[in-house]
């Protein structure tokens, strides 16, 4: 897992395992200096990879 990827994942469990994209990239912000686009960019393969999942609400979860 790349170091953003990690870093997300931490984000997600920190929070209780549930935030918005924005509140997403300030958590991961605020432990490393990793850029906007590349939390973005991130996200969509983990997505896809079924290692996190979007709520009907547009919020980002652990996959379980």
């Amino acid at each position: 897992m790349a170091p953003v990827e990690i870093a997300i994942v931490k984000a997600l469990k920190d929070s209780g395992g549930e935030l918005s994209m924005n509140d997403l990239v300030s958590k991961v912000q605020e432990n490393s200096k990793t850029s906007v686009a590349d939390v973005k960019s991130a996200v969509l393969p983990m997505i896809s990879g079924e290692c996190i999942q979007m709520t009907p609400d547009r919020k980002l979860r652990l996959h379980e």
